[in-house]
């Protein structure tokens, strides 16, 4: 598939960087975009050797502002309800897949720009960038998945707050809520970002990976379940060669081997 709202590039063997690019640097989810995307996506699970995406916008202005309104004002219910679905299935990709992803905010996030952050494992902001989901604002609530997932990652409460004011919140207030994970300058943000993924990337990826799913499902398990899965995965680590490997490689490092 031809990307015209994407670009992409490898940052290394192990990290690919994904920059959303279109709308003269709105960045904008609309329907060829999420097409995109989903396809991007899709092919970069498949990857072997590949850890870590990042997922960014194009420029210093916005990270993504959300959904096309203009494509949204001509939908009915049946239009507006694929539009929802593609959005979800596209973002599912990011929280299922095997490799981890970041979100790099280097701007205004709104709407679906929120939105597809909260299935990134971690969120990482430039101390310009403002967050905000004004979709009451429009006559709509939330379509991209904002009324499920803003609650797992900065509680209720605060989830409430955004998606009922419709009020923007500065990058700082992003990080007292939980919103995002670390805050640095613009001039910075892509090279910490990448400093970050390459520090993930040296971890055993037999272990991140069952870290992710881990957390993923402790969401929707009662406490007894998630502990037994919880011992299930941490007893299967040990028939990993990967596992041994690490364990011995810092028992060497220490001086004990």
């Amino acid at each position: 598939m031809e990307y015209n709202n994407l670009e992409y590039d490898f940052i290394d063997e192990q990290i690919c960087q994904v920059k959303v690019d279109n709308s003269k640097g709105l960045n904008i989810l609309n329907v060829e975009t999420l097409n995109e995307l989903g396809d991007l996506l899709g092919r970069l699970n498949s990857i072997e050797a590949l850890r870590v995406v990042i997922i960014t916008g194009k420029g210093k202005k916005a990270f993504i502002c959300g959904a096309d309104i203009k494509e949204m004002a001509g939908m009915d219910y049946h239009s507006s309800r694929e539009y929802s679905k593609l959005a979800m299935n596209t973002f599912m990709k990011i929280y299922e897949s095997n490799k981890m992803y970041i979100a790099a905010i280097n701007g205004i996030a709104l709407g679906g720009g929120v939105e597809i952050t909260l299935f990134c494992d971690l969120r990482i902001a430039s101390d310009s960038s403002t967050f905000g989901n004004p979709e009451v604002s429009l006559g709509i609530t939330c379509g991209f998945s904002g009324t499920q997932m803003l609650s797992r990652i900065i509680g209720i409460s605060n989830a409430k707050d955004m998606l009922l004011t419709g009020r923007r919140i500065d990058a700082k207030d992003a990080l007292n809520k939980g919103l995002v994970n670390y805050l640095y300058s613009q001039e910075e943000l892509m090279e910490k970002t990448i400093e970050i993924a390459k520090g993930i990337s040296k971890n055993s990826y037999n272990a991140l990976q069952k870290t992710k799913y881990l957390v993923n499902r402790s969401i929707d398990l009662q406490i007894k379940e998630g502990l037994e899965l919880e011992t299930e995965i941490f007893s299967q680590c040990f028939n990993s060669d990967e596992s041994k490997k690490f364990m011995e490689a810092f028992l060497l490092k220490k001086g004990r081997g």
